[in-house]
């Protein structure tokens, strides 16, 4: 099936995704009642409510990539009759489209049985509370009832056999939405969209040129002022390439040696003549 029901309406996912949030949400309630009765209908209701979980949480991913206003999908998801489904619909079908793209059927098909599985469920639960609701039967025949509803062996267990089928089916749709996710996160920026413009020849003119001028200062040059320290060169970036000639302007600049401090020693040679009197030569 491709989007097209059996009323000949145009479908698509997100009536699936819909319908399939109502499901989850109708089997917790009722499960959630029959395991006040019987404590054998509490695992699967746990486990109802951890496969609607996992699913909510794969389309609350999808959503924030394909609604107009990602604040929205919280809201949206705990209420499959937001307002948003229907006034946004389009919109979140045309973008879950871009996003998936080639992938787009296989996600609605898996959708598609999702929810066929979660109507099967949804008969069975209103068959058993349509044969729990005779007033006739007594507490001990209710009780009964449940037992073998949902303690028989699990190859036979109906509500079992449909979970393993939602959960097999919840992977595959994660895996399915991860990978499409992580390709749209590296997604390169098309070849078209990149100009290739070939660099000036006198770039290259001016770059040997100054390659040269470098090593030949390096190698040549001589100061005997010796006030100096270092020199430093430093080429001007407005360099001029034409006819082949290419024209640098170049600044060197001497470093001068800091100022000596200059100090007087003085050495005193004490003498003692005969006297006692002292005498200082320097």
């Amino acid at each position: 099936m491709s989007g097209i029901e059996i009323a000949g309406l145009v479908f698509g996912v997100v009536p699936i995704v819909v319908e399939i949030l109502k499901s989850y949400g109708t089997a917790k309630r009722t499960l959630a009642t029959f395991s006040r009765h019987a404590e054998v209908a509490y695992d699967i209701q746990l486990r109802f409510e951890v496969a609607a979980a996992n699913f909510s949480n794969e389309c609350r991913h999808l959503l924030q990539a394909a609604i107009a206003h990602p604040s929205d999908v919280s809201e949206m998801m705990e209420d499959p009759t937001h307002r948003s489904w229907q006034e946004q619909r389009k919109e979140i079908e045309q973008r879950l489209r871009d996003l998936m793209q080639h992938d787009y059927e296989l996600c609605e098909s898996i959708a598609t049985r999702q929810r066929d599985i979660l109507r099967e469920t949804r008969n069975s639960l209103s068959k058993l509370e349509n044969s729990l609701g005779n007033a006739k039967q007594s507490q001990h025949e209710f009780a009964r009832k449940l037992w073998n509803a949902f303690n028989t062996a699990r190859k036979e267990n109906e509500y079992l056999r449909q979970l393993d089928s939602l959960d097999r089916w919840n992977k595959s749709l994660g895996k399915l939405c991860k990978q499409r996710r992580k390709m749209q996160k590296r997604r390169n920026v098309p070849s078209a969209c990149i100009i290739r413009k070939a660099v000036p020849r006198s770039y290259q003119q001016i770059r040997v040129a100054s390659q040269q001028l470098g090593e030949s200062i390096h190698d040549s040059w001589s100061c005997t002022n010796t006030s100096h320290s270092g020199h430093q060169a430093k080429l001007s970036l407005d360099a001029k390439s034409e006819y082949d000639n290419v024209q640098l302007d170049v600044v060197i600049a001497c470093q001068p040696k800091p100022n000596a401090a200059f100090q007087k020693y003085v050495r005193a040679d004490i003498l003692r003549d005969p006297k006692g009197s002292r005498s200082a030569v320097d």
